[in-house]
């Protein structure tokens, strides 16, 4: 039998268990599922309410996911109409190479009161074709999704297009600490989209010395595309190597076939010399990406028995040169 700390009276109010009295008459609700619980207030056990013996078909997850919906909404609600402050941390530096990479130096914070930014506050409401968990808006134009991930994060698509803070749920505690502690960007169950951030170096940062490697796309002279990881110190020294048509760094956050792909085709629209084997090694017959473009190398002729032959175009038979 699932066992939560919380549940919801016949008034939509949250209800810690804690709270209930062993004499209450009061009828109890599942955040998740809607049907009756009872409180179980023994003295052996860990007070907690339950679903009835023939009604333990409830999802846990939806359970989790409702509770902490409804459990920050009610509190944003509360703060906005009390004038009161919910603070949200945010990085205040970010490498000048890559979001995602993580640097020691990099620890300044800076926190913001984040409703002072929006004067609406709404539970599921859509925006366009999204219906985010929480939405906070003061204008068509600006908005922030807040959505709670238990199982399932936010589409590809959603995170491209919208600002979004998401928190990820394991147990009850977790929305209870960002309800008591506001939102801060190094918190793990906590990831932020399209937030614009400050560029600022460190004074004790120097690239030129710095060995965190990252992952990196190069397309040599002859038209060969490499994939590898390279410290950021010798970033400098590919600008000026003869053998390098053009490079770019690995987002970290995209399928590496399709950063591969994205690669190459910025380089056709220089004219640059591409021939290109590496996507074939990442793809099969049958694989496409997002958009639904088969991420076969863009001019390969290859049989389909063929298509894995390894990295070298330049040295493919299967490649076609013309153009």
């Amino acid at each position: 039998m699932i066992k939560y700390r919380f549940a919801k009276d016949i008034n939509n109010n949250t209800i810690d268990v804690d709270s209930v009295s062993r004499n209450s008459n009061i009828k109890y609700y599942c955040i998740g599922c809607g049907k009756e619980l009872i409180a179980k207030l023994g003295n052996k056990n860990e007070h907690h309410f339950a679903h009835k013996p023939n009604e333990e078909n409830c999802n846990s997850e939806t359970y989790l996911h409702e509770l902490s919906k409804k459990v920050l909404f009610e509190h944003l609600l509360l703060c906005k109409n009390s004038n009161k402050q919910f603070f949200i941390t945010l990085n205040k530096e970010k490498c000048l190479y890559s979001d995602d990479l993580y640097c020691e130096l990099l620890k300044t914070q800076e926190t913001y009161d984040l409703l002072k930014y929006y004067n609406d506050i709404y539970l599921e409401k859509f925006v366009r074709e999204y219906k985010p968990d929480i939405l906070l808006t003061n204008n068509k134009d600006n908005n922030l999704f807040i959505e709670i991930v238990v199982t399932h994060e936010s589409t590809d698509e959603k995170k491209l297009n919208n600002k979004i803070i998401e928190i990820f749920i394991e147990n009850e505690t977790d929305i209870y600490e960002i309800v008591n502690n506001g939102i801060n960007e190094s918190n793990r169950n906590v990831k932020l989209y399209n937030f614009r951030k400050n560029i600022i170096k460190s004074i004790n940062c120097n690239e030129n010395k710095c060995n965190i490697s990252i992952g990196i796309f190069i397309l040599t002279a002859s038209g060969e595309i490499k994939f590898g990881n390279i410290k950021i110190a010798s970033l400098p020294l590919l600008q000026n190597d003869k053998n390098i048509q053009k490079f770019c760094l690995n987002n970290n956050t995209i399928d590496i076939s399709e950063n591969c792909y994205n690669f190459v085709i910025e380089c056709k629209k220089h004219n640059l010399l591409v021939k290109n084997c590496y996507i074939c090694k990442y793809s099969s017959v049958n694989i496409f990406n997002k958009d639904r473009r088969n991420i076969y190398a863009i001019k390969c002729v290859k049989n389909e028995k063929d298509l894995i032959l390894g990295l070298k175009g330049i040295k493919c038979k299967y490649y076609e040169t013309k153009k």
